[in-house]
């Protein structure tokens, strides 16, 4: 076992970035450092560790925690006000001890302040540029930045398509074509992302890209001094 992941498991509340990114995608865990900036000591139950934005069920978040019982700090997930009242309360959910909070990106600034990862699962590619920059100036309000590297900043944590600048596979190329007809979304290049977080004043940290599919996850925060 990953020894940052014991270590979580039996209790330190340190989270490692590269640990709690493979916690969500078992199949990039191969392709991720085993050390990594530290996800920060989260000291105390009522400061958020993870805001799952448009997160459905739960059902990351419930995998979140079982695989770190022990941490601190509060998961949340968030997701429309429909969707909300049908998940609050769920079993699952409550034994968790996961958050529920209804909140609509377009149209709000994220309620939830200060959580160490703000995290998208397969929900930016249904934007277009214009409409995925209302949802970061939604949400950079809620973001501490960082100085000089030190723990205690924010992370936006995207998990999408990540595509080749050319010969991109058939499948993230026809997922590309979908979202662009039903939903005018569309999946990113690197360069994409970048020219996208850099419009709305965010920095790309990191793309960790799992070589052949295309899937990956962009790494973001607000940039030192904001």
């Amino acid at each position: 076992m990953h020894d940052d992941l014991r270590s979580a498991q039996q209790g330190n509340t340190q989270i490692d970035t590269g640990v709690l990114i493979g916690s969500f995608l078992a199949p990039l865990s191969n392709i991720l450092p085993s050390s990594r900036e530290e996800i920060n000591s989260i000291r105390g139950a009522d400061t958020p560790l993870l805001v799952d934005i448009g997160a459905g069920r739960g059902h990351d978040l419930i995998g979140l925690r079982k695989r770190f019982p022990n941490a601190q700090g509060k998961l949340v997930l968030e997701d429309l006000p429909a969707v909300i009242e049908e998940v609050q309360g769920a079993q699952d959910l409550t034994a968790a001890g996961i958050d529920t909070v209804s909140y609509d990106f377009f149209n709000q600034v994220q309620p939830v302040r200060g959580a160490r990862v703000y995290y998208f699962k397969n929900v930016l590619h249904d934007s277009s540029d214009e409409k995925a920059a209302i949802i970061f100036n939604n949400l950079k309000p809620a973001m501490k930045p960082g100085f000089s590297m030190k723990p205690g900043f924010s992370k936006i944590i995207a998990e999408e398509y990540i595509l080749p600048d050319q010969n991109a596979r058939s499948l993230p190329c026809m997922t590309d074509m979908a979202v662009m007809v039903f939903c005018s979304g569309l999946e990113r290049t690197q360069l994409r992302w970048t020219d996208l977080m850099t419009s709305v004043g965010l920095r790309v940290v990191k793309f960790w890209v799992h070589e052949g599919d295309g899937l990956g996850i962009v790494e973001a925060e607000l940039p030192e001094g904001i």
